[in-house]
């Protein structure tokens, strides 16, 4: 990262439960069928999963969230979300190569996700991190919509 980069001036820590009301405002402003404040309390105490935020400078509320599970060699990319106000500034990518140096450093060797066809600005980030498309979900969404699997080998 360059210090001209945007994303360069932010940091990203691990979410805790007083930072749930700021990741499910995140949510619910970013996807059509969010999950609750629930689900993010579980995803907290899951060994496998990680919550991290990015954040403009430390104690600011997070204008981003990443959230992943590791288990064994396999990254899941289960969700990232930027605030609308702060899109098109290379945060969620900023997010997701930091997922993948976390994941590296546990030793997996590849990441799986998960991707909305109609959702063209994620598939071209993913395009342009290495993703590859191995398959479709019929359905998988809960308005019917199919989902594409993607795949990012790290060896």
């Amino acid at each position: 990262m360059t210090s001209d980069d945007p994303a360069a001036r932010y940091s990203i820590e691990d979410a805790t439960a007083d930072d749930l009301a700021a990741v499910v405002d995140l949510e619910q402003m970013t996807f059509d069928q969010p999950w609750s404040r629930r689900d993010f309390e579980i995803e907290l105490r899951l060994e496998r999963s990680r919550l991290k935020l990015l954040r403009f400078c430390a104690g600011k509320a997070p204008i981003g969230f990443i959230s992943y599970w590791i288990v064994e060699e396999e990254i899941q990319l289960m969700k990232v979300a930027t605030d609308p106000r702060h899109r098109r500034l290379g945060l969620a990518r900023t997010l997701i190569e930091a997922m993948i140096a976390d994941g590296r450093q546990q030793g997996a060797s590849r990441v799986t996700l998960e991707v909305r066809p109609s959702n063209r600005a994620a598939r071209q980030l993913y395009h342009t991190l290495g993703f590859a498309e191995v398959g479709r979900r019929p359905g998988y969404y809960r308005d019917g919509e199919d989902a594409l699997l993607l795949d990012l080998d790290l060896r």
